[in-house]
């Protein structure tokens, strides 16, 4: 089944075709007949809104009740994206620094990838460009820790493949369209004030696995995530600090060394945490909850 609306193409400032068509659960939408599409409106499970479903609410298609904070969402999405994750590292070769002070001119000039085989994940939230972009009304560098830390773990278990130059790798601007679900789902769901300023609720990430129709497990107990590290393929942990706050972030297990690497582990780290348990990452923090992806 398939058909036409009209669309706007701010690029060339005029209305053009745009075809959507429905197979294996999935509605495609695109400019061209035959060719890729701009965006998919993915088969929804339980609560959770995908990036295709609030687009089409934005343009006036569907009606979700989260109008007053789509707009300022999508607008948050747009200016990320044009500003980008910054890849390239402009810190002389001959410096190291372990460690960042929010917006700091170091953090600026440091890139916010670092690699796991031909994957390109996010870390360091204070450095690069993520105190530069948005969430709510929020600094992104402040709370972007649960959306950087899901964005890790599903682009290690292939949700967001490309074929580049015939490398498959993860598609780096995934990372916006997920901070967008964020934003709304956050407020949708009640799991954020409208501000964004406390971040996101860990606890809510599930409904995000969810929607992906990944193999996950939850944990409530460190021990227990502790014994299925083998099985796992990528994982998020969230701790609670002494006093207030708290921290979520991504690690895999290499079954060669026998260790854990955590990613993101310090908001202004610029290096992997080595451990050989969650247990012993963690260490004296409360352990709030834990995902295994596999």
């Amino acid at each position: 089944m398939s058909f036409a609306e009209s669309g706007y193409n701010k690029t060339e400032n005029r209305y053009e075709p745009l075809y959507l068509s429905y197979r294996n659960d999935k509605v495609e939408v695109s400019t061209e007949r035959a060719l890729g599409t701009r965006f998919k409106l993915e088969n929804i499970v339980d609560d959770w809104k995908r990036f295709g479903s609030i687009y089409t609410d934005v343009v006036g298609w569907t009606d979700y009740p989260y109008n007053k904070d789509k707009n300022r969402a999508m607008k948050n999405y747009e200016n990320n994206k044009s500003i980008g994750i910054k890849i390239n590292n402009d810190i002389d070769a001959d410096i190291t620094i372990r460690d960042v002070t929010e917006g700091s001119t170091e953090a600026l000039k440091h890139s916010n990838i670092i690699s796991k085989d031909n994957y390109n994940l996010l870390y360091a939230q204070y450095a690069g460009n993520f105190p530069k972009m948005k969430f709510s009304n929020s600094k992104m560098s402040h709370v972007c820790c649960e959306i950087m830390a899901t964005y890790n773990a599903l682009a290690l278990v292939g949700e967001f493949d490309i074929n580049y130059d015939g490398t498959v790798t993860n598609d780096l601007d995934e990372y916006f369209k997920l901070a967008l679900e964020f934003e709304i789902n956050d407020i949708y769901l009640g799991f954020i004030n409208s501000s964004g300023s406390w971040g996101s609720d860990p606890k809510g990430i599930e409904e995000c696995l969810k929607s992906y129709n990944c193999n996950y497990k939850v944990f409530n107990n460190v021990d227990d995530m502790d014994k299925d590290l083998s099985k796992s393929v990528s994982m998020i942990v969230s701790y609670k600090f002494k006093v207030l706050g708290i921290h979520t972030y991504s690690c895999y297990y290499d079954a060669s060394s026998n260790k854990i690497y955590s990613i993101n582990r310090g908001s202004g780290n610029l290096y992997l945490w080595e451990n050989n348990s969650i247990q012993e990452c963690i260490s004296d923090k409360n352990f709030s909850v834990g995902y295994v992806l596999q």
